[in-house]
């Protein structure tokens, strides 16, 4: 189930007076008080806006100023941050900010129809084996995107996508996102290089996976998961993380507690606190800094931008993009 919220600040500033925002807040739409937060957000942001169009005058820098907003409100992910201008502007009437829960996204054989830009979620691509075991292929949180296949011509789901930590993600329909990589050079360029990093992380996990110990990987996986997150606690328990990599759980435990032990780690009934992350460093093997390297030298990011959502609820998406000329 998708909790909808505004695509974008503009939005509120042109849909939304303060008096609406009140009325819709009245009628009960709101998920646990966030709300009342999101209408003193919107309100200061319509009010700053305001002074600053009154300060700078004219078409020009009303357009300057509506565009750092747009960039702004997006920068929570990388990818989407690191866009060029035009393709912010031609996406931005598609894209929407939703919550999605701890769970299955995508399952293999299933339609794509949305592109995903996790902001405070964290996502695990999987690989199903036939007699049902589960392997982790790669972590994407706030550094990246799910579903990038659509871009090849890929009409279903080809891997498990699971929801790890639940949170919030920017999503817009495939088609508006092929459409737009057929457009633009630069946006192609920036989601070729996505594609190459994600792609040595799964390589350089899967050798981690075949060569190093279990404590080794299991580092590593926690410094992955603690980079795609907000904050040191990570929801997840000692069987996910045996079956993310293809493990048996007896051996995570015991090099959880090891961890512990050492004070790197803090454990508690499903849920793993990084207590010191420069000490879980340097216990981890070399996969993790190689796959840091990768990101950093493709993507000169390491998946560490923050941002406070807006949120609100939005109709379902409708994909009606025209087709774009390549």
């Amino acid at each position: 189930m998708y909790w909808h919220v505004n695509r974008l600040f503009g939005l509120a500033c042109r849909n939304g007076t303060a008096d609406s925002i009140r009325r819709r807040q009245a009628d009960g739409r709101s998920e646990s008080g966030l709300w009342a937060a999101t209408t003193v957000n919107v309100q200061a942001r319509i009010a700053i806006t305001s002074s600053v169009h009154a300060a700078a005058g004219g078409a020009d820098n009303k357009r300057d100023t509506d565009m750092l907003h747009l960039h702004s409100s997006y920068s929570a992910n990388a990818i989407l941050a690191a866009l060029p201008e035009d393709s912010i502007r031609t996406m931005a009437p598609h894209l929407e900010l939703v919550r999605v829960k701890a769970g299955a996204l995508d399952r293999v054989g299933e339609p794509m129809r949305h592109v995903h830009f996790p902001t405070t979620a964290m996502m695990s691509v999987q690989h199903l084996m036939e007699d049902g075991a589960m392997v982790e292929v790669a972590q994407i949180g706030r550094e990246g995107v799910v579903g990038l296949a659509t871009l090849a011509g890929g009409a279903s789901v080809s891997h498990r996508v699971e929801v790890r930590i639940g949170g919030m993600a920017y999503r817009v329909p495939s088609c508006v996102m092929r459409a737009e990589f057929e457009r633009s050079p630069a946006t192609y360029r920036l989601l070729l290089n996505y594609c190459q990093a994600t792609m040595a992380q799964i390589s350089r996990s899967a050798l981690c996976n075949r060569h190093h110990s279990v404590s080794e990987q299991l580092s590593r996986w926690l410094l992955l998961a603690h980079d795609r997150i907000d904050g040191d606690e990570l929801a997840v328990t000692q069987q996910t993380i045996a079956n993310m990599l293809g493990v048996r759980r007896e051996g995570v435990t015991e090099a959880a507690g090891n961890l512990q032990e050492a004070g790197l780690i803090r454990q508690r009934r499903g849920r793993i606190t990084v207590l010191d992350r420069e000490g879980l460093e340097h216990h981890a093997c070399e996969c993790y800094d190689l796959i840091r390297a990768d990101y950093r030298r493709l993507l000169g990011t390491r998946g560490t931008a923050r941002s406070t959502p807006i949120r609100s609820r939005m109709p379902e998406a409708r994909c009606g993009f025209p087709a774009h000329a390549a």
